[in-house]
């Protein structure tokens, strides 16, 4: 293990030399995973760049990108006494005048779960109550939720239904590129995500916006190893996609899993929070699974509401500020008081800013 280590750290010191001696150009890279976000700050990666790189951090965190509207659903379908059901870290999540966590210090009925696994046994077990998950993530998760859904339908379960806050990566990443005053000059795409879906997707883009991307595993020697591609890349002018991920993510995805997804859920818009509605940036659940949407099951009005201009989540989540320029970072905005949701998740940029770079620096 030792000797690995320093395997590692070696490896890791001569990316670096590399990075610093190829690249002269300036180039602003963006990465969109929340474990990339985690692993770039926590390892200090965006500390040892040379001036001219500049990491960004986009929108890959489910919890940061989870409109308001969503949570004031959630929020609206308590009062009609059902059970709504949710990961831990979208407690804290603010909605336009509330959260689920202050809903559940007033006596509210509020689960917490930590795979969907336990919805289909938190129904079963709790037949006379109306069950409501807020299914959250990227396509990673979006396989899980499938299966249990084709299960519940299965087992004709019928106190079960989710509010569908998924999201698509690839549309969100066009929505990004097209918008020149970010100025994104390379992409390190998600690993977890590219597993489903395939890299065609990212290729495609690549292609369209003259942009180099690399598919990238989380380790730090892999994300700079991805950093020096992207550089050699962006001086090459070679806009593709490149899969450095390979022992993971295969140019056709994960079949298996897309059926599953293609079984239940069709493509559809969807609300970022601070960005509002992207094309095709979302699912929604297929007409033969609409039983189990609790907007239509509840009879709930979603409405779009702009985020709060206290809080730049919307800008740190499009790679147009970092936290350092909120005037209300680390003074109203923290972890125990987050104004915004990229405080609360721990792969939120703001709270990765917190924990690792409060120096400004």
């Amino acid at each position: 293990m030792v000797f690995k280590l320093v395997e590692d750290i070696n490896l890791s010191k001569d990316i670096i030399l590399k990075i610093n001696d190829y690249l002269k150009k300036p180039m602003k890279i963006m990465e969109v995973c929340g474990t990339h976000t985690m692993s770039i700050y926590k390892y200090g990666i965006d500390k040892v760049m040379p001036k001219n790189i500049h990491l960004v951090s986009g929108p890959g965190c489910p919890v940061c990108v989870t409109e308001i509207n969503y949570i004031d659903s959630a929020i609206a379908l308590l009062d009609k006494g059902v059970v709504i059901v949710t990961f831990a870290d979208m407690l804290k999540v603010p909605g336009s005048h509330s959260s689920l966590l202050k809903e559940k210090s007033k006596g509210k009925k509020i689960e917490v779960i930590y795979s969907p696994e336990e919805l289909l046994t938190l129904a079963e077990c709790n037949k006379g109550n109306e069950i409501v998950f807020i299914a959250v993530g990227f396509e990673t998760i979006v396989p899980i939720y499938a299966d249990v859904l084709i299960r519940a339908k299965v087992k004709n379960i019928s106190n079960l239904s989710f509010i569908v806050a998924i999201k698509r990566m690839p549309p969100i990443i066009e929505y990004i590129l097209k918008d020149k005053d970010i100025g994104i000059n390379g992409l390190i795409c998600p690993g977890n995500v590219c597993a489903i879906t395939g890299s065609q997707e990212f290729k495609s883009l690549a292609e369209k916006y003259n942009i180099p991307m690399v598919i990238s595993g989380f380790t730090s020697s892999e994300i700079l190893a991805s950093i020096l591609k992207l550089s050699m890349m962006a001086e090459k002018r070679e806009y593709t996609c490149i899969n450095y991920y390979k022992s993971v993510v295969k140019r056709e995805g994960n079949i298996v899993a897309r059926k599953k997804i293609e079984e239940v859920f069709d493509i559809d818009s969807s609300f970022w929070r601070g960005l509002g509605e992207v094309s095709d940036s979302g699912y929604k659940l297929k007409d033969s699974y609409e039983q189990y949407d609790a907007l239509k099951k509840f009879r709930v009005k979603f409405n779009n509401i702009e985020i709060s201009s206290k809080c730049l989540c919307g800008s740190i989540i499009n790679g147009m500020k970092t936290p350092m320029e909120c005037i209300y970072f680390d003074r109203i905005c923290t972890p125990s008081n987050p104004l915004g949701a990229c405080m609360v998740s721990n792969e939120g940029t703001c709270n990765n800013y917190y924990k690792y770079r409060r120096d400004g620096q």
